[in-house]
């Protein structure tokens, strides 16, 4: 009896929605010029209450620097203050509008750094995913720099093999690690520097400590990975992919570190998260939450943060 009462007060409950508003992205949400009507609709339907509008600016990613990137967060501020107030022409009641995008996010903060005003509108929220980590995408498209990147997969290299070793059509050495698609995904980035004709850099290969304090010298990166197989991925010479590696400082045993392209989908392949010292020593420990659980209290995320980026 007590579970039945429970399950007919939940079923009481209005369901809480957010409008997904396009921003210029085009992959998901209404266009502006609709998101009245839509919201119309929803104060007019029993059971549900509208709390926000949401905002993703994945074409943010095209960015190159950090200026583009300040472009984009104008253009997400301008069309979320525009839904907000044709929102409000049919809406009284105070809701949250939210944005989300890293590289949108990062030029906000960026120019609040520099002293800048910055105009967020009617934007109540921000809702950046993969701010917290950055990745190879997010320094292609100018929203960091390399020494802002703070995660990456520690792989051990199993075994050598040299150009000379391997005939003339072979273009460089390579040593091979155990980081293959599994542990990095299969998501591509933008890498300026590597030649078009050269493989597809799956993610920036360091040491361990230049992991620990990364700068933004090139020195720090002078490796990247390539080709991999489910469990196991190439390193070669970056940016060109051709010549010698410099195997006695990435001795057969030894671990190194793999920047991602996209630390997302990186992450979600691994089951507990190490932080580090700038020493590289771990000192701490975290285990992600996995799966969606329903909430009744009323009380509940929207945005999603980066909608898969």
């Amino acid at each position: 009896q007590q579970q039945q009462q429970q399950h007919e007060q939940h079923q009481r409950r209005p369901w809480r929605v957010w409008i997904k508003v396009d921003g210029g992205y085009h992959r998901a949400g209404v266009a502006v010029a609709h998101v009245a009507a839509l919201a119309t609709s929803v104060a007019a339907t029993d059971g549900v209450v509208l709390v926000g509008l949401y905002i993703h600016a994945g074409h943010s990613y095209a960015a190159h620097d950090d200026d583009d990137c300040l472009r984009y967060a104008r253009d997400e501020v301008a069309a979320a203050t525009a839904a907000a107030a044709a929102v409000a022409t049919v809406v009284d009641a105070s809701i949250a509008i939210a944005i989300g995008s890293t590289p949108t996010c990062s030029a906000l903060m960026h120019a609040v750094e520099r002293g800048e005003r910055v105009e967020m509108g009617a934007v109540t929220e921000l809702h950046p995913g993969n701010y917290v980590l950055y990745d190879c995408q997010q320094l292609a498209a100018g929203a960091c720099t390399r020494a802002d990147v703070a995660c990456g997969v520690r792989t051990t290299v199993l075994s050598h093999y040299r150009r000379a070793d391997r005939g003339a059509d072979v273009r460089a050495d390579v040593a091979l690690v155990d980081a293959g698609s599994y542990a990095m995904s299969k998501d591509t980035a933008r890498h300026a520097s590597v030649p078009t004709d050269a493989p597809t850099c799956f993610g920036l290969v360091r040491s361990i400590a230049a992991a620990a304090a990364p700068t933004n010298s090139d020195d720090d990166v002078q490796m990247m990975l390539v080709r991999p197989s489910q469990e196991c991925g190439q390193v070669v010479p970056y940016p060109s992919a051709v010549g010698d590696l410099a195997f006695d400082t990435i001795a057969i045993g030894s671990v190194v570190e793999v920047v991602p392209n996209h630390a997302c989908l990186t992450a979600k392949g691994f089951a507990e998260y190490y932080a580090v010292d700038g020493s590289g020593a771990i000192v701490d420990r975290y285990v992600p939450n996995r799966g969606w659980r329903l909430q009744f209290d009323g009380v509940g995320g929207g945005g999603g943060g980066d909608g898969g980026g």
